[in-house]
């Protein structure tokens, strides 16, 4: 449970114990996407552009995460100071659930809706075919990223920020070896171009949350 740690000693020392780590798990997140950007660069400006059309709808999936996480933290933290793990437990698990439920709204309206987003971003007809697949992939992975910022809600509650941010390093790490591997097909994995970024992120979040 909460680090006494926390409650205790210098005021400066505390803030920079428990923000750094936030501030790098925020840093993980974008590390995703500029991963993706780099090795779907080497594919051409194609490929680069079906990419950027659908940022737009990928970072409204990060920003809509925090739906959950925010209140589930203040919540959950809120009982751990006062030592009623009972009802911690109780919001850990109705934010679990919450998340998963969002997640899954979110991909089944992500999911259909993908094409009408992309002809928004006016995405050129080329860029398209490959877009698509690559968004709604995306949208898969976005239920597991609900549910990873749940659980790292949980933690940071508590007063672990270190956790969720080792747990988003290894994430990262996953996802920069898994890209190239899936987008040029390299040993015996199929060559997925475009798709094969989404598809690593998508494993990569996968095992973040296992």
């Amino acid at each position: 449970m909460i680090d006494d740690r926390v409650t205790s000693g210098p005021i400066t020392k505390t803030i920079f114990t428990l923000a750094v780590p936030v501030v790098l798990g925020m840093m993980m997140e974008f590390a995703l996407s500029l991963t993706d950007y780099f090795w779907v660069g080497k594919l051409g400006a194609t490929a680069m552009d079906a990419v950027t059309s659908s940022m737009v709808a990928i970072w409204t999936i990060f920003v809509l995460i925090s739906i959950v996480s925010v209140g589930m933290t203040a919540l959950v933290s809120r009982y751990v100071g006062a030592k009623d793990y009972e009802k911690a437990g109780f919001y850990i698990k109705q934010g679990m659930a919450l998340a998963l439920f969002v997640g899954s709204i979110i991909f089944l309206l992500g999911w259909n809706l993908t094409p009408a987003l992309l002809n928004f971003m006016d995405t050129g007809e080329a860029s398209l075919m490959l877009a698509v697949p690559y968004l709604r992939i995306s949208f898969i992975a976005g239920i597991f990223f609900f549910w990873n910022d749940a659980l790292f809600a949980a933690f940071r509650a508590s007063g672990d920020t270190k956790t969720p941010t080792m747990v988003g390093i290894v994430t990262v790490l996953i996802n920069m070896i898994l890209d190239p591997v899936l987008i040029f097909g390299l040993g015996p994995f199929p060559e997925l171009g475009v798709p094969g970024a989404a598809a690593a992120t998508l494993i990569a979040a996968f095992i973040g949350m296992l």
